[in-house]
C-alpha cells in the first residue's frame, strides 16, 4: 500500500520498500542482484523487509482481489490483524500476486532469531511449506564492520564465516553496550541480548570461542538487558525471579527457567491468535463436520497434556514435601 499512497515522494526511484525498525543491515547488494530486480515484481514475503517494482500497476495489485475478495478493503476496515503484509496467514498481498501470476522471489535470506531464545537459533520461512523452518543451536558470533554483517560458527567441526543480508531481533532486548552509546561504531559483535565491542581485530578459529561470549559484566545479572524476560510485565518477573535466585543455587538457573517460561508463553499467545484468527476469518469453518472433529481432537489433545502437566507437578510438590 505505501507505493501507492505515498507515489509522490517515489517518482525518482525504481523500486521502493519497507522494513522493521528492529534491524541490523549488512551489504544489500551482495544478496539483492540486478537479475532479482529486473526479473520479480516483489522481493522477499515476510514484512520485516520486502521490495517493490515502482509503478502504478505494481503498487496498486494489492487492490487486486484474493479468491473474489477485496481483502484490502477487510484489512482497511478491521481492527482485526490480517498480517497482509507477510506470508503468515493466507489473507496476504503474496497470496494476490500469485493468484494473478505476478512475479514473487520467495527464498527468505533473513537472519531471524527466533524471539526470546537465550540463543540465537536462525529460523527462516519456507514458502512452499509455509512454516518457518529452525536451523539447530549452535555457538556463534555475528560481527558487523563498515556495513558487511557476518555470522562465525563452527558447522561439523570446521570454522565458517558467512555473510548475511541483516538480522531482525524480533521482540528481543538489545542492550547497546559500546562505549560511546552511538550508532557511529565501526565494528562491533551481536551477542543474545546485547551490542558489544569486538575485542580482537578479527574473528578466527583460534579465537572464536573467547569471541563469542560477552566480556561485560552487567552490575545486576536480572538486568533490564537479559534477552530472555518479556517486557510485558517486567518488573514484577524481575522481583519473582529475584525471590526465587534466593532459594536456587544461581541466578543463572532461574534466568534460563524463566526463559523457557517466555517460550511457553509465546507458544499459548501462538495458539489463542491462531484460534482467533480462524474464527474471525472463516466464522463457518466448524459447520464442516469433518474439520469439526478434528478440531475437538486437537484441543483435546493439548487439554490432555495440560492435565498430564499438572499431575507432573503434584508429584513433584509431594515429593518434595515428603523429603523435606
Amino acid at each position: 500500500m505505501y507505493g501507492y499512497l505515498f507515489s509522490e515522494y517515489l517518482q525518482d526511484y525504481e523500486h521502493w520498500g519497507y522494513c522493521d525498525c528492529d534491524m541490523v543491515f549488512g551489504r544489500l547488494n551482495r544478496f539483492i542482484t540486478n537479475t532479482m530486480l529486473e526479473n520479480y515484481d516483489k522481493l522477499f514475503v515476510l514484512g520485516h523487509c520486502s521490495i517493490l517494482k515502482n509503478n502504478n500497476e505494481n503498487n496498486t495489485r494489492f487492490m487486486l482481489p484474493l479468491n473474489g475478495r477485496e481483502l484490502y478493503k477487510e484489512v482497511l476496515q478491521s481492527e482485526r490483524i490480517f498480517t497482509f503484509d507477510e506470508s503468515y496467514l493466507p489473507t496476504n498481498v503474496n497470496m494476490i500476486y500469485k493468484e494473478h501470476g505476478f512475479s514473487v522471489f520467495t527464498e527468505d535470506y533473513s537472519a531471524n532469531p527466533r524471539a526470546r531464545e537465550s540463543v540465537f537459533q536462525i529460523t527462516r520461512f519456507n514458502d512452499d511449506l509455509t512454516t518457518y523452518c529452525t536451523e539447530k543451536a549452535a555457538k556463534a558470533v555475528y560481527v558487523w564492520r563498515d556495513g558487511v554483517l557476518t555470522r562465525y560458527t563452527r558447522n561439523l567441526g570446521n570454522f565458517v564465516a558467512s555473510e548475511l543480508m541483516y538480522m531482525h531481533f524480533q521482540r528481543r532486548d538489545m542492550a547497546v553496550r559500546l562505549p560511546d552509546q552511538t550508532a557511529s561504531a565501526k565494528v562491533f559483535k551481536i551477542l543474545p541480548g546485547a551490542f558489544e565491542p569486538l575485542e580482537v581485530d578479527k574473528v578466527t578459529e583460534n579465537n572464536f570461542s573467547t569471541a563469542a561470549i560477552s566480556k561485560i559484566q552487567t552490575p545486576d545479572p536480572l538486568s533490564e538487558n537479559r534477552p530472555f524476560i518479556s517486557s510485558g510485565k517486567r518488573s514484577t518477573e524481575l522481583q519473582t525471579i529475584r525471590e526465587l535466585g534466593e532459594k536456587m543455587a544461581t541466578v543463572d538457573h532461574v534466568a534460563d527457567a524463566e526463559g523457557m517460561f517466555s517460550e511457553i508463553n509465546s507458544a499459548s499467545d501462538s495458539f489463542i491468535f491462531r484460534l482467533e484468527q480462524c474464527f474471525a476469518l472463516y466464522p463457518d469453518f466448524l459447520t464442516n463436520v469433518e474439520i469439526e472433529a478434528k478440531v475437538i481432537a486437537a484441543l483435546q489433545k493439548a487439554e490432555s497434556y495440560i492435565v498430564h502437566l499438572k499431575e507432573q507437578h503434584r508429584q513433584h510438590l509431594l515429593k518434595t514435601t515428603n523429603s523435606q
